[in-house]
């Protein structure tokens, strides 16, 4: 393959987990005349999603690009059609034109789409239009050198596709090829109908939320806000990333929000041209994992208990975001919504007892897994900003020391909720999941402890310590202001009305005195 000037632009974050890593931004230093740059002032163009198969590369690496805001423009003689980046992970901005003939538009082959000149240790170089098919016996998509066209095919209802295994590429003048395409949908789509919104007039009132970010996992703390108007239930707040309103169906105590509810934009960058919709689905995990955990399918709907004096309504199906149909960007599992008892407002709490999950010695490195609940000891949703949590490492505070520690800023004793070293890129202090977190340890101690903080409104309330034991590999909870596990074992406990408490819930430790 010939060496051209080229960009990568980020396109989705590994937390995100897209298929669809990379846009190539190739810019020409040179042009041909022939090479379509500019629509004729009579062309206007479309908004649709596109969904198509890439591969693309010089490894010709493989994913799904679905949802992609793509514009195509049909000029006003009725006859023409331009399509920009038909094959979109290399953006040249350049167009191949169509003719419209009967339901259909046909695309001649071999149409000039970017040049580049020799210089700066760069080749001369230029692509082409071809169409691509499936192999003989389906092990790989090939030049289709018998096709002079690409044939998309109009529907009545404006959705423009292929029909079989048929696609692009883009090839030099000896057939090899760049990047090639299998397989195109366009859909029309309009951002400003798709978009749900609130009615006028219609108030909406605060609730909490509460979900666990995998099945069987644990509970993560967070809000949303619902409007009832009739029988129509509006909700902004189930879905992670984008904050856009969703609306279901009340009808005998039952809210089903139906899947494929537009969200928002996926934003690549600056241009709108590389972006995404992202939509809200029903969806049930199908027991499969993959990379980043739990696969969850899309169901048509899903359908919340509603609870009538209460107000409160629940599901133990999953809601999630994907861009387009397929691609995962978050979920949430058997989320419940009650109305909020501080209208929104966050207030101080004691916030609930962390717990170390497991612990891996590595000789040299160790590993703990730490769940940080994002929820107080009554299972409220915690203001995260406002919370952190500290180490206690043999009986002694810890401090991440950048001398130790190469992906942080400072020393830090405290680390707050959502904090991840380098961004989100280091390997020390990561988040993977939900409330939980892998932390990394350089020397090996006999106890780890962990504790919360929670600071808000100028009050500071601290969790009851979880400390682990490395040598029995156990767990014990150390009630707050009580410096040692023996010590926790001899307190005796009472309540407010001086009886004896000889198993206390662990929710209400904090709260109690010793009289002994």
């Amino acid at each position: 393959m010939k060496k051209i000037i080229f960009t990568a632009i980020l396109l989705m974050s590994a937390g995100a987990g897209m298929a669809q890593s990379l846009v190539h931004v190739y810019r020409p230093s040179a042009s041909t005349d022939d090479i379509i740059t500019t629509l004729p002032s009579t062309a206007k163009d479309s908004l649709y999603l596109e969904d198509t198969y890439i591969m693309s590369g010089y490894a010709l690496q493989h994913y799904t690009w679905s949802g992609h805001f793509h514009h195509i423009a049909f000029d006003e003689n009725g006859t023409d059609v331009y399509i920009k980046n038909i094959c979109n992970d290399y953006v040249f901005d350049t167009y191949i034109k169509g003719t419209i003939i009967s339901d259909s538009i046909v695309i001649p082959t071999g149409q000039h789409i970017f040049h580049q000149d020799a210089g700066e240790g760069q080749d001369e170089v230029d692509f082409y239009l071809r169409a691509v098919k499936i192999n003989d016996d389906s092990t790989d998509v090939v030049l289709d050198s018998t096709k002079t066209s690409i044939v998309l095919y109009v529907d009545a209802n404006g959705t423009i596709h292929t029909k079989g295994n048929v696609g692009a590429a883009y090839a030099d003048s000896t057939g090899a090829m760049l990047t090639k395409n299998i397989t195109y949908q366009f859909v029309p789509f309009d951002t400003l109908t798709a978009m749900v919104n609130l009615p006028e007039g219609v108030d909406s009132v605060a609730y909490d939320l509460v979900y666990k970010a995998e099945t069987g996992g644990n509970n993560v703390g967070g809000k949303a806000v619902v409007a009832f108007d009739g029988n129509d239930v509006y909700v902004k707040g189930l879905s992670l990333n984008k904050k856009g309103w969703v609306k279901g169906l009340l009808q005998d105590n039952v809210i089903t929000f139906p899947s494929h509810q537009y969200l928002g934009r996926y934003n690549n960058d600056e241009n709108l041209e590389r972006d995404f919709a992202v939509f809200f689905n029903g969806a049930e995990d199908t027991g499969e994992k993959d990379l980043f955990g739990e696969v969850y399918a899309t169901t048509d709907s899903v359908a919340f208990q509603y609870d009538p004096e209460t107000k409160a309504f629940s599901t133990q199906q999953a809601v999630t975001e994907t861009i387009g149909a397929n691609n995962s960007y978050s979920h949430m599992v058997a989320p419940s919504l009650t109305p909020s008892s501080t209208g929104g407002e966050y207030l101080p709490a004691v916030p609930a007892t962390p717990t170390i999950k497991s612990f891996k010695n590595f000789v040299f490195t160790y590993f703990l897994n730490v769940t940080i609940p994002s929820t107080d000891v009554d299972g409220k949703p915690l203001n995260t900003d406002s919370l952190y949590y500290r180490f206690i490492v043999d009986g002694e505070p810890f401090t991440f020391s950048t001398s130790e520690y190469n992906y942080i800023d400072e020393n830090m004793t405290e680390l707050p909720y959502a904090y991840q070293d380098e961004g989100g890129y280091g390997n020390d202090i990561m988040n993977v999941g939900g409330d939980e977190r892998r932390i990394t340890f350089y020397s090996n101690h006999s106890t780890f402890g962990v504790e919360t903080v929670y600071r808000i409104n100028g009050v500071e309330n601290v969790s009851d310590r979880y400390v682990y034991d490395v040598s029995s590999q156990t767990g014990e909870v150390v009630p707050n202001g009580i410096e040692s596990l023996q010590a926790a074992k001899n307190v005796t406990l009472y309540d407010l009305a001086g009886h004896r408490v000889v198993t206390p819930p662990q929710s209400s430790w904090s709260n109690r005195t010793s009289l002994e």
